[in-house]
This record gives structure tokens, C-alpha cells and sequence, in this order.
């Protein structure tokens, strides 16, 4: 017994900061009905653009590729070699949280807030991604241009500045939190305030296919990829885990919400739909309300990191 227990512990400090991104538009701004994937975007080919020391064509073949900044938090490169499998792709440390779904315009004068979740080494980078977001959108994103005023560091219940235009300096800061540790089976409900999209074999799990076993692998496999690769590596017991997930009851009230974005990379429409709504959970065992409790800062499924998969956690 004692045994299990081990091997089911969870980490009770994770390093990871969610901020919040105050602009002033200058030039009108048109967003998209999902603004993420456009921040996303524009944030990549600054920070490339500012990081950037040899201007290869593309990453992998560059000599710097395990040593760039841009590469760590943008395109992290996957490891030569892992003692359990193979990984093409590993996940990137950042989590962009864009306004709402809605297409809307700004006007100058008007204010745009979105966060931006950072995680482990990309933590130490923070002072980079805020020039990279600064000079983003004095240049252009969704049309338009803004300028940077204030950068809050966000907590449950207060918010800290922690960067402003006017002084143009990160102040210190706590750039951790803590997961306290929950020792009986819970009744969780979930909403998701972004569609969360699970894949199996390539296909997107719809509301009445996805199932708790699915969800559970997907959140604790990309906490503990984050983990492992990104910060202090924590031994967790991925099949011990799962097979702690498969007997957890849940009630949907999931309607699929299809969503399209226009892929500057690949100059095409994609379709990217998922599942929104909320999800209640039957006594979920204490070694799984951790991997909720933090995934609510690292989001779960594809395209997570421009905010897909993003939900609030409520314990019974």
C-alpha cells in the first residue's frame, strides 16, 4: 500500500506564473472570433525575430537549436533519446489566454488585456517574452497596433505588478504556486471556458465519445511532459495514474463547438472543433485532484498553447 502511495505522489509547488497583459490599442484592431491563435502567432515571429542569432530558415538544423530562447519557449526541441519512448514533440512552456470568443473592434484609445501562462525554464525568460509581446504589437497583430502599459503577475485571490511601461522594469516576484494536497475522494465539476480538443488516432473526440479515462491521460500527460522537460523532473507513474482514472463515473453536458482559424504557415482555413461545457466528475481519487487543480494553469489537449482547453475547477 505504502508502496502505490508512492508511486501516485503529487508535487506540491510547480513552477508556473499566469500574468496579465495590459495594452493600449493606437491603431484600430480587428479581432478574430478567437483572438489566440493571431497572438500566438505574432508573439512567435517577434520573439523569433528578437532571439534569433544565426537566421537559418528553420530551427532544428541550427547549431544553437538546444541553447536559443526562441527554440526553448516557441519550438522546444524534443529530446535525442528518452529511456520510455520517442518524442518528435514535446510541449512548448507558455499558454497564450486571449479575450473570449467573439469578433470584435478596438478603437485607439481602448484597452486589450489577455494573459500569458509561462512555465519552468520559460519563467527565467519572462523580461524576453515581455519585449517580444511589446515590440508584437507596435509592429501589427489582427490588423492593428498597441502599445504596452502593465504587466500583473495574477494569483487566486490578488494581482501584483510586476512590469510598467513607465519605469521598463520586471519587478521580483513569486513565480511558483502551491498545490495543498487533498487527502479524500472529491465530486469535481469542470467548466471549460475555452473547447477542449482530444484526439484518438487523429480524430477529434466529440461530447458523446470522450470519456474521463481520456481526459485524465491527456492532463497528466502534459503536466508531467512540462514537468520532466521544462523544470525539475518529477518521477510520476503514468499507467499507475491512468489506471486510477478508469473507474471514475461522470456526468456530460459537453455540445461540440467548431471553431476556424487561418494558418499563416500553412496560408489555409483550418477547422479546429472540440467539446464545451461542463463535466462532473464522481469521487475523484486524491492522487488525480492535483493534475485539476494545476490544469487550470496549463490548459489540456491540442492547441493548448494559444488557450484551447482552458477550465475552471470546482470542488464538492
Amino acid at each position: 500500500m505504502n508502496k502505490l502511495k508512492d508511486m501516485l505522489k503529487f508535487p506540491s509547488v510547480w513552477p508556473v506564473a499566469r500574468y496579465r497583459f495590459v495594452f493600449e490599442i493606437t491603431s484600430e484592431m480587428a479581432l478574430p472570433d478567437y483572438a489566440g491563435s493571431a497572438i500566438r502567432g505574432a508573439f512567435g515571429h517577434s520573439l523569433r525575430r528578437i532571439a534569433c542569432m544565426t537566421h537559418r530558415p528553420t530551427c532544428p538544423d541550427c547549431p544553437l537549436y538546444r541553447s536559443c530562447p526562441y527554440a526553448m519557449i516557441f519550438e522546444s526541441p524534443a529530446p535525442d533519446s528518452h529511456q520510455l519512448q520517442k518524442f518528435s514533440r514535446i510541449p512548448n512552456p507558455y499558454v497564450i489566454e486571449a479575450p473570449t470568443f467573439g469578433r470584435r473592434a478596438l478603437q485607439a484609445g481602448d484597452e486589450l488585456q489577455f494573459h500569458v501562462v509561462l512555465f519552468g525554464r520559460a519563467l527565467h525568460q519572462l523580461a524576453l517574452v515581455v519585449y517580444a509581446l511589446q515590440k508584437a504589437f507596435e509592429r501589427n497583430v489582427a490588423q492593428g497596433t498597441a502599445r504596452l502599459k502593465e504587466v500583473f503577475l495574477v494569483e487566486e485571490a490578488t494581482e501584483t505588478l510586476v512590469y510598467a511601461a513607465s519605469s521598463g522594469k520586471i519587478e521580483s516576484h513569486r513565480q511558483s504556486v502551491e498545490i495543498i494536497p487533498v487527502d479524500q475522494p472529491r465530486d469535481v465539476e469542470l467548466t471549460f471556458r475555452t473547447h477542449l480538443r482530444l484526439q484518438n488516432n487523429g480524430k477529434a473526440y466529440g461530447p458523446k465519445d470522450i470519456n474521463a479515462t481520456a481526459f485524465f491521460s491527456a492532463l497528466i500527460r502534459r503536466a508531467s511532459l512540462l514537468r520532466e522537460f521544462h523544470a525539475d523532473p518529477f518521477p510520476f507513474d503514468f499507467h499507475a495514474l491512468k489506471a486510477s482514472s478508469e473507474n471514475i463515473s461522470s456526468t456530460k453536458q459537453l455540445v461540440w463547438h467548431n471553431w476556424k482559424r487561418y494558418s499563416v504557415r500553412q496560408q489555409q482555413g483550418m477547422y479546429l472543433g472540440g467539446v464545451s461545457g461542463s463535466w462532473f466528475f464522481e469521487k475523484v481519487p486524491p492522487e488525480l485532484l492535483g493534475f485539476l487543480l494545476i490544469g487550470q494553469l496549463l490548459h489540456v489537449g491540442k492547441n493548448a498553447t494559444f488557450g484551447l482547453g482552458g477550465y475552471y475547477t470546482k470542488l464538492i
